[in-house]
């Protein structure tokens, strides 16, 4: 059977996605991106608000984000890629983010 790529299916309902990348949004720095080995501190998991689906996660793609510290620095990032099925999105940073960035806002423009 083939779908809308807009169409997600929960139980047999389908409906539309309303997600739209067009504005600034908010997302939370979920994990580093890494294996049981090794991590990437320059690249991490953020989930977006709103986003729910691969298909709303990949409308991101090339846009940056902006990580501010307690004292007011700011670290930029770009997406690279979707990460899984839920709207999370993989960001690589310009440089390595410390480990109190983990649960913390990103502003996605």
């Amino acid at each position: 059977m083939n779908f809308l790529k807009l169409q997600r299916f929960v139980g047999r309902k389908a409906y539309k996605s309303t997600f739209s990348a067009n504005i600034t949004m908010e997302g939370i720095i979920i994990n580093y991106r890494g294996s049981h080995k090794t991590q990437n501190t320059n690249q991490m998991i953020v989930k977006v608000d709103g986003a729910q689906s691969r298909d709303d996660a990949s409308k991101l793609l090339k846009k940056t984000l902006v990580w501010t510290t307690e004292t007011g620095k700011k670290i930029n990032g770009v997406v690279l890629s979707e990460h899984g099925n839920s709207g999370a999105i993989r960001v690589k940073f310009e440089r390595g983010l410390p480990g109190q960035s983990i649960g913390t806002k990103v502003l996605i423009e």
